[in-house]
């Protein structure tokens, strides 16, 4: 009763079917410590007891190498050492625990049985895993082909959610207040599905729409998926003869409306299609469980992040569910109670799974896994449709400092009734809202792959979100694995578009709670905290982070205009301008990592001395740093900005250039590493965007360029590397893949390299696992493979914007009413900015923009274009346009007249 587990996170590998003669080859992700991973083999009976004399060798090579011999229950404490398996026939045996850090490695195993030459070799870190049947489940769920480890998150931001997946199963419930600690179960989450029936002469016949056998109904003959965040669609043709079913899912996430995207639920939609020449009667159901009491999420927040010294905790539902069937405002529905959990409240409250309309109700009121369902007469050839609901009131929001802080949804809905009946009243505008950006990229010439990246990258909204009730938000850099770490500035460089260009209020927010914890000395902190939001002022000496605080702080009073916060936050980003202007000094124009304590976001390599990641991503912030200062004239710092600029070029030049590339780090008096660097650029696209000019001389930079899409994007690799050598050898054992989308992709694609599309598209196939995780991308890939790593529900998934912005060379700057738009494809591509969307396109130095949609008042203008600085001139009506200002890479031309771009409104212009 009520059991608490005390887990680290949960990492899991896998070696089905292993020969056990020979070492075992094993991947091991655990994070920059080390973690204790259990040894495990699935074995038929009669040799479950005849292992007791096993032993384990594993060696793990890494940034920590690990050399590790074992004997059989070594580590094991009070664990039993053997458990049932659901497979007949077989049980599951602890060898050992072994603490490995992460890494390429084998495991050996000796003084086996003669008779045992192959089984199931798993390796888990949390025990629960085996005694839970979920390792045999994973095991069996292989056999399916449609099977998928994660799906669409349905649920509002910072409400928790659930994932539909493409094989019909809901899985990684964390609308428990426990988004720290989804449920995992690989079969899906027990007493959830969809399911059709028809009422026909000669019996009734029913299925579920699903891709395997539930709850004792048989599977659609074919199931069809399409993932487009934050909607799921499922098709059953023929899902029974005569019938095919259609469901759509979608989170309640509307654009620029908070009030709407937070609430705690989603809707579902039923369509039906009769292909009979006669009527017939059809009945569509949703199961739902009752989870209230259903808890996890963080215990102890780590001391170190990264270092597993902290543990995630799980509990059990009290015994004393409850349902009642509710029947109010328009809609019918169950409502799920249990008893007040005895280990803490946030798993308390009620969940509802509901039905539109009182005619055709049916509900099946079970305290545990009850269902709602709707019957409905449809005519020959005709169509019904039923709309569902799924809402959870879980008040109980309380870090990781004991404090209850509660949740952004309850300031307009007094209960889940609110909530749902919000959800129905609303339904017309969230479906047509939460489908626009995906019907705008379906008006483009976009390769399928690439428009589903857009929207499933934005997942971080749902999956990683915390939204209090005093309006404080920020995103968790990795649920499950990274300690309740909030907003983590440095990956929120690559992050923050999911939240500038649909949620620009949110992007706000999290920026000012960063400048609200700022150091006197002017640098800036790595979170907001671990499990909470209450982080106080201090600094973090990774200088990286102050770049990263000037950029994003300029990016949104920028692409906003919002000269307000542009003015408040010029003192902020002054200071910490300042703060690495005396890094740099001290490093003779870089910081020097691994000097008093100096390091850097890629905090799971080893670097020494200048590295050109910390060097274009401080000269861009001194370009930003010279705009800024100048508008809001501070002369002191516009005359000292070019000296430090010119002190940067000048050391990287000195230190890192090999003639080829920059090298990953090195000094004249130093150790080096001659490898290329997948961040060797990281300024060049911030420095574009916000500044029109390039980090480095045209000759280095067209040089450097060619080295990343030569190296790290070489075809020999199923995704890039991090580094790897001049001859293509000694690579990283990871690809940071999001960064490197954000650092080396987006500077591919801003100086055109042909080779830009077809890198980018492996790396987003191995991301999305090819349709099985679309909504989970990691932090880490492996090069050789292209398989996961380290990293689960990463918050920088939606670097794929900066890329496709980077594609579309695109910047619209409404104060000074410019816009730039060069895309590099010719075909109708989609504009997507905080103020407006838009479809355009060029062909043959004829470029079109469209407006389709505006936000926020006044409209935005346009009176001034800007232009690749080899333009020869600009038309616009058969007229040249004259030239008003020259930038580094680009000059403006002037319109003839300001254009207001309302819907509908069109400007072509030629480049010629």
């Amino acid at each position: 009763m009520n059991t608490v587990y005390l887990e680290t996170e949960h990492q899991e590998v896998f070696a089905p079917n292993a020969d056990l003669t020979r070492p075992v080859p094993v991947h091991i992700p655990s994070a920059l410590a080390r973690l204790g991973y259990y040894v495990c083999l699935r074995l038929p009976l009669a040799l479950a007891g005849r292992v007791q004399q096993v032993r384990v060798h594993c060696q793990i090579g890494g940034l920590t190498p690990d050399d590790e011999h074992l004997v059989q229950g070594d580590g094991l404490e009070d664990l039993a050492r053997r458990v049932p398996s659901r497979a007949p026939g077989m049980a599951w045996v602890f060898l050992c625990r072994a603490y490995l850090s992460r890494g390429e490695g084998t495991v050996s195993l000796t003084e086996l049985p003669e008779d045992l030459a192959r089984a199931d070799l798993l390796l888990c870190t949390w025990p629960r895993f085996l005694l839970s049947g979920q390792a045999d489940d994973w095991l069996a769920c292989q056999a399916d082909p449609h099977w998928a480890r994660g799906g669409v998150p349905l649920g509002g931001i910072g409400t928790g959610k659930v994932e539909l997946c493409r094989d019909g199963r809901f899985r990684n419930f964390s609308a428990n207040n426990n988004q720290d600690m989804p449920f995992e179960e690989p079969c899906g989450l027990e007493g959830a599905y969809l399911a059709v029936g028809t009422h026909v002469p000669g019996g009734n016949q029913e299925r579920v729409l699903a891709t395997a056998p539930v709850d004792g109904l048989a599977p659609v003959p074919e199931l069809q998926a399409e993932a487009g965040f934050p909607r799921m669609v499922l098709r059953a043709d023929q899902a029974l003869p005569g019938l095919d079913a259609e469901v759509t899912a979608t989170a309640p996430l509307v654009p620029h409306d908070l009030r709407l995207s937070s609430l705690p639920g989603f809707l579902l939609r039923w369509r039906l299609y009769n292909r009979r020449a006669d009527a017939m009667r059809a009945t569509c159901r949703l199961a739902w469980p009752n989870l209230v009491g259903h808890g996890g999420g963080l215990g102890a927040p780590e001391n170190r992040i990264g270092y597993g010294d902290g543990y995630y905790r799980y509990w059990e539902p009290p015994e004393a569910q409850t349902c009642e069937e509710v029947r109010d405002r328009g809609f019918a529905a169950l409502r799920y109670r249990n008893a007040p959990s005895p280990v803490c409240p946030t798993a308390d409250g009620c969940h509802y799974v509901a039905v539109a309309g009182l005619a055709g109700v049916v509900l099946h009121r079970d305290p545990r896994r009850g269902w709602v369902g709707r019957t409905v007469e449809i005519p020959a050839g005709g169509i019904a449709e039923v709309e569902m609901a799924v809402a959870w009131e879980m008040p109980h929001w309380v870090d990781s400092l004991g404090i209850e802080r509660g949740h952004y949804w309850q300031n307009h809905c007094a209960d889940g009734l609110a909530v749902l009946a919000m959800l129905f009243a609303q339904a017309d505008r969230i479906w047509d809202e939460t489908g626009a950006l995906g019907r705008l990229l379906a008006d483009t010439d976009l390769p399928s792959w690439l428009r589903a990246r857009l929207q499933n990258c934005c997942y971080p909204l749902v999956t990683n979100s915390v939204l209090l009730r005093d309006g404080r938000f920020s995103v968790n850099e990795g649920p499950t694995e990274m300690a309740g770490c909030y907003g983590t500035l440095d990956q929120r460089l690559a992050a923050h578009p999911a939240t500038l260009l649909f949620y620009p209020e949110l992007n706000r927010r999290e920026l000012q709670a960063f400048a609200a914890c700022q150091s006197p000395g002017g640098g800036v902190n790595h979170d907001l905290g671990g499990g909470h939001l209450e982080r106080g002022s201090a600094e973090v000496s990774w200088p990286d982070l102050t770049c990263a605080f000037v950029l994003q702080l300029a990016r949104h009073a920028w692409l906003l205009g919002d000269a307000a916060f542009a003015a408040v936050h010029w003192p902020h980003a002054r200071a910490a301008i300042l703060r690495h202007a005396r890094w740099a000094e001290a490093g003779g124009g870089v910081a020097q990592v691994g000097r008093d304590g100096v390091g850097t976001s890629y905090d799971g390599y080893h670097y020494e001395e200048t590295t050109p990641y910390l060097g274009t991503l401080w000269i861009a912030t001194l370009r930003v740093a010279a705009a800024w200062a100048e508008c809001a004239g501070d002369l002191e710092l516009t005359r000292a900005v070019a000296g430090w600029e010119q002190a940067a070029l000048a050391r990287l030049d000195q230190d890192l250039w090999n003639g080829r590339y920059l090298r990953t780090f090195g000094s004249p008096e130093g150790p080096t590493n001659d490898r290329c660097h997948a961040g060797m650029l990281a300024g060049e696209f911030f420095c574009r965007t916000l500044s029109g000019g390039s980090v480095l001389p045209a000759e280095r930079l067209a040089a450097c360029v060619e080295a990343l899409a030569a190296l790290n994007g070489s075809d020999r690799f199923a995704v890039p590397p991090d580094e790897v050598g001049p001859a293509l050898d000694d690579p990283t054992e990871y690809g940071w893949l999001p960064y490197v989308e954000a650092f080396a992709l987006t500077a591919l694609a801003l100086n055109r390299h042909p080779r830009v599309m077809a890198i980018w598209e492996r790396m987003v196939r191995a991301m999305d696992g090819d349709g099985a995780s679309p909504c989970d991308t990691r932090l880490m890939y492996q090069p050789g493979t292209g398989d996961p790593s380290w990293g689960a529900y990463y918050m920088t998934a939606p670097a794929s914007w900066l890329v496709y912005e980077a594609l579309l060379d695109f910047v619209y700057l409404p104060a000074e009413q410019v816009l730039r738009l060069h895309p590099q494809v010719e075909s109708w591509v989609a504009v997507v900015h905080p103020l407006f969307w838009g479809l355009a396109s060029q062909r043959e130095g004829r470029i079109s923009l469209r407006a389709v949609r505006t936000f926020g008042n006044p409209l935005p203008a346009v009176a001034q274009l800007e232009v690749p600085a080899a333009t020869h001139r600009v038309r616009m009506d058969g007229r040249t346009l004259s030239r008003t200002e020259t930038r580094p890479a680009y000059y403006r031309v002037a319109l003839l007249t300001p254009v207001r771009l309302a819907p509908g409104v069109e400007l072509d212009w030629v480049v010629e």
